[in-house]
């Protein structure tokens, strides 16, 4: 294994399960926010 790399097997065990479905729900609010800001 090259140096600086883990295992798989330990990186799984910090993994975070992202949830796209609740990620999604917030996008075009989010999307909204941004686009008032990048246009200011």
């Amino acid at each position: 294994m090259p140096p600086g790399f883990a295992p798989a097997g330990d990186c799984m065990k910090t993994a975070v399960v992202v949830d796209w479905n609740t990620i999604n729900e917030g996008r075009p609010a989010w999307n909204v926010c941004r686009n008032r800001i990048i246009e200011r």
